[in-house]
Formats: structure tokens, sequence, C-alpha cells
């Protein structure tokens, strides 16, 4: 240690300037190997991340802007699209059948022995619809409804299987049943869409 010393003590002024910058680089690329360095990495990491992210929304931005090229009308459904989806079990109604609907849902009820029933219109919306057998996307009118009625299991398990069976474009959502008196007299609320295209 002490021939160290000798030896810095006896350089010249510019070799210690020289050893002294070469020490503090030294010191520097120690210092940025053990705490820099691993940050880089994981910038780097997440910056590659945020790549493949930044290409998905870039796709499906590009993909909605596709479908916003075509157009409402471009979107609208064709005679030969409304005989696939029925041939399918799924046909579509018309606006001027949705009070048809309507009774229809509220006389099948009746018919599984239901009492007390309503239907009621909620607010109606759009729909985007794609079935690969109709050649892609085509836009719909929604209708919600809730239906509530009272019975018993039975009932409300008779009522969505001939509901399905009415072989309609219709999406049967949510269904609740609960009892006040904790018997089999169920109160059923039943979420129901119907979706129809406009005249």
């Amino acid at each position: 240690m002490k021939s160290l010393k000798d030896f810095i003590f006896k350089l010249k002024l510019p070799h210690k300037i020289m050893l002294g910058i070469i020490l503090m680089a030294v010191t520097l690329i120690l210092v940025y190997r053990a705490r820099v360095s691993p940050l880089v990495m994981e910038y780097q990491e997440l910056k590659k991340h945020s790549e493949i992210i930044k290409s998905a929304i870039d796709a499906k931005e590009k993909r909605l802007e596709e479908m916003r090229s075509v157009g409402a009308a471009g979107l609208k459904i064709t005679d030969e699209q409304k005989t696939l989806l029925e041939g399918q079990g799924n046909k579509v109604l018309g606006e001027e059948e949705i009070i048809d609907f309507i009774d229809t849902v509220r006389e099948l009820a009746r018919e599984m022995g239901a009492k007390d029933i309503t239907v009621k219109e909620e607010q109606p919306g759009g729909a985007l619809v794609r079935t690969s057998d109709t050649g892609g996307y085509f836009r719909l009118k929604r209708l919600p409804l809730k239906v509530q009625f009272r019975g018993n299991y039975e009932t409300v398990s008779s009522f969505l299987f001939e509901l399905r069976g009415l072989r309609q474009l219709i999406n049967i959502g949510e269904v609740k049943m609960y009892s006040k008196d904790y018997t089999a007299n169920l109160t059923a609320e039943i979420a129901v869409s119907m979706y129809y295209s406009e005249i």
C-alpha cells in the first residue's frame, strides 16, 4: 500500500490528473453497471411491450375506420341475409312487427301458466351483428324488453324454452327469480332483446 502511495506521490502533475480521470471513468462505469444498466434494460422491456400494445390498438383503430368508411347504408341488411338468418332459426323481424312480437311474448307467458304478466319496452338502440354465413357485418335495431310475471320454476323454464323456440333473432339476457314468501311462488324478471330492421 505504501509503495502505491509512493508511486502516486512521485507522479508528475499531468500524470496524476490522467490517473484521476481514469479512476473516475472506472467508477462511473461500475456505477452505471450497478444502477443505471438495470433501469435501461427495464425501460427497453417496457418500450417493447408498449410497442406491441400500440400495434394492437392501431390494428383495432384501422378496423374501426374501415367499418366507418363503409357507412350505415353499406351495413344495411339485405333480403338475402334475412333469408339465410331465417333458415338458421334467427328470423329478423321488421319494425312493423314489434307490437305483434310483444303480444306473442305476453301470450306465451300466459300459456305457460304465468300470472301478472308485464312486458316493458326500454330504450332502443343500434346493434352491429356479424355472422360468417351472411357476408360480414350488418346493422339492426335492438329493442330491450323487461318481461316480468309470477309463476313457479317450471313456468319460468318452460317460458324460456318456448321463447327460444320462436326461431327469431332475439337474445335472452339476465334472468332473475325470487320469492317474497320463500315458497315455490316465484317472481321472474327476464331481459329479452329483439332485433329488427327499420322500414
